[in-house]
């Protein structure tokens, strides 16, 4: 669950912030101000929680608060 989590939450915010961030988008300038980036530095915060186990292997399921 953790890996998929990480690929598909994770992945899709930086995703979306390098497409936001694109020279030839259609958003009006100024609109975007790397929200989706500053919620992906969060959420990847969050889960390097999962990774403070005795063997090094992330645990299956992590409390994100």
């Amino acid at each position: 669950m953790f890996l998929e989590c990480n690929i598909r939450v994770l992945g899709g915010l930086v995703s979306a912030h390098i497409l936001a961030t694109d020279s030839r988008n259609r958003l009006a300038p100024g609109a975007y101000d790397n929200q989706l980036l500053n919620l992906a530095k969060d959420l990847g915060q969050r889960f390097l929680h999962a990774f403070d186990t005795p063997t090094g292997l992330p645990y299956a399921w992590i409390n994100l608060k």
